[in-house]
C-alpha cells in the first residue's frame, strides 16, 4: 500500500465515526466535536499530501493492486456507510445499529486490502521477471584467488566467513540493508498495564469536571484530552505515553522502525475506538496476529515493541 492510502483511509473512517456519533450528544458539545473532527481531518489530508506528493504519482509507484481501482472500492465503501447510516437513522429508526454497520463495511475494506497486498506482488512479478545475476567472468575470479593467495603468503589474516557476511557475496553484489521492525513484539499484559496507567491519568480531569461541572462536559474534555495525549506521545520521537514508559514499551513504524508521526498517532487513537466497538475484539486481535497488532495498530501501520530491543534514541 502507498504511504498515503493507509493514514487517509483511517482518517476518513475516524471522521465518519465522530460525525455519526457526536450528533446524539447535547448541543453545543456535539457540534463542537464534529467541527474539531472535520478540522483535524483536513489537517491530516494536507499534511499527507505535502509529505507524500500527488496521489496519482503514489498510485503509480505502488504498482499493481493499489491504483485507481482500489480508490474506487474505497469510495464505494464510504458511500455504503453514508447510505446505510441514513437508512438506519431514517426509515428503519435503529440508530444503535450504525456502529455495527460501520464495522461491517470496514471489515470488507480490510479484506480488499489484504487481497490486493497478495495479488500486487504476483502481478508485478509476472509483468517484470526477476533479474538474474550472472557470475563474474573467469578472469575476475582468478584475479581474486591470486590476491588472496598472495595475502596469505604475506601472513595477512583473512576472515573469509566475515568477509562473505559483512562485505559482499561471491558474485560481487553489495549487501542488502534490512530495515523495519523485525524483532520481538510487546506482550499482551505489558500493553494492558500501559493502557491501564494511561486510563488512570486521563480519568483525573474527567472526574473533576464531571462532578464539579457536568458529566457531558467531563466526557468532552476526556475525549479531547485523550486525542491530545495519545497523538502527542505516541506520534512523537519516543513513541511512548507515560504508561508505555513505565512498562518499557514503545510504538514504532512497522516498515521503517521509526516514529509514526502525529498524523498517524491521531489515526491510532481513533482506531482505539474502533477496536473497542465489538466487545474489545480489536484489542484481543493481537493474541493471534503474526505481528501482534491490534486493529488500531493496523490502521496506523505500526507495532508495539519492547524498548530493550528497540531503545529510544
Amino acid at each position: 500500500m502507498t504511504a498515503l492510502s493507509g493514514p487517509l483511509i483511517g482518517s476518513v473512517f475516524g471522521l465518519i465515526f465522530v460525525l455519526a456519533n457526536a450528533g446524539s450528544l447535547p448541543q453545543p458539545v456535539g457540534a463542537m466535536l464534529q467541527g474539531i473532527a472535520f478540522a483535524v481531518f483536513v489537517a491530516i489530508v494536507l499534511t499527507l499530501r505535502r509529505r507524500t506528493g500527488r496521489p496519482a504519482a503514489q498510485a503509480r509507484a505502488a504498482g499493481p493492486g493499489f491504483g485507481s481501482g482500489f480508490w474506487l472500492v474505497v469510495a464505494c465503501e464510504l458511500g455504503a456507510i453514508v447510505v446505510g447510516l441514513v437508512v438506519l437513522n431514517g426509515p428503519l429508526d435503529v440508530p444503535q445499529a450504525g456502529v455495527a454497520w460501520m464495522r461491517l463495511r470496514f471489515a470488507g475494506l480490510e479484506q480488499e486490502i489484504c487481497w490486493r497486498r497478495i495479488r500486487g506482488p504476483v502481478v508485478a512479478c509476472r509483468r517484470a521477471p526477476c533479474a538474474r545475476r550472472s557470475p563474474p567472468p573467469l578472469g575476475v575470479l582468478r584475479q581474486r584467488g591470486a590476491e588472496r593467495i598472495a595475502s596469505a603468503a604475506r601472513g595477512d589474516h583473512i576472515d573469509l566467513e566475515g568477509q562473505m557476511s559483512t562485505t559482499q557475496d561471491p558474485y560481487g553484489a553489495p549487501p542488502q540493508a534490512t530495515g523495519g521492525a523485525s524483532g520481538p513484539r510487546a506482550g499482551f499484559w505489558k500493553r494492558f498495564g500501559a493502557s491501564f496507567i494511561d486510563g488512570l491519568i486521563l480519568a483525573v480531569p474527567y472526574l473533576i469536571i464531571a462532578f464539579a461541572v457536568h458529566p457531558i462536559l467531563g466526557y468532552a474534555v476526556y475525549l479531547l484530552a485523550g486525542i491530545a495525549y495519545f497523538t502527542y506521545f505516541e506520534g512523537g520521537p519516543k513513541g511512548q505515553t507515560l504508561g508505555k514508559q513505565a512498562l518499557g514499551i514503545r510504538v514504532i513504524d512497522l516498515a521503517t522502525g521509526g516514529p509514526i508521526g502525529f498524523g498517524r498517532g491521531f489515526i491510532r487513537y481513533i482506531g482505539r475506538i474502533v477496536s473497542a466497538i465489538v466487545i474489545y475484539l480489536g484489542y484481543l486481535w493481537m493474541l493471534w496476529d503474526p505481528e501482534k497488532q491490534t486493529w488500531h495498530d493496523k490502521m496506523a501501520g505500526c507495532v508495539v515493541v519492547p524498548t530493550a530491543s528497540y531503545p529510544v534514541s
